[in-house]
């Protein structure tokens, strides 16, 4: 009896795992599809570091704007209320690095919050 409690819940915790990584990829379709925060928000709980930029782009496509060679951003339609003079939007910023045993760049850090233009 204990055996099949334990295998179930095997079985719970890894049908969890599997309809969140579902839901990290629906909502990174939706996002590339309508730009939307509520998309972007879902994708970046998912987020982690040490994470490939090629998973990155494959959730959430090209970035809007690369300000620096390490640093990309991904906007949304969500505006900060009361803010007409700094039209602050809330925006995904994904900060890479190079590690030694990857071939390409990966998370190093990242936030959504307001970022003003």
């Amino acid at each position: 009896m204990t055996a099949m409690i334990r295998r179930t819940g095997y079985l719970l915790a890894l049908s969890f795992l599997l309809v969140g990584c579902g839901s990290s990829r629906s909502a990174g379709d939706h996002y590339r599809a309508h730009g939307d925060y509520r998309s972007l928000h879902a994708v970046s709980r998912h987020l982690a570091v040490g994470m490939p930029e090629s998973e990155i782009e494959s959730l959430l496509g090209e970035p809007e704007y690369w300000p620096t060679e390490s640093q990309c951003y991904y906007g949304s339609d969500r505006r900060v209320p009361m803010d007409p003079i700094l039209n602050a939007t809330y925006t995904l910023v994904i900060e890479y690095t190079r590690q030694n045993e990857s071939p390409g760049r990966v998370v190093a850090d990242w936030f959504l919050g307001p970022i003003s233009e």
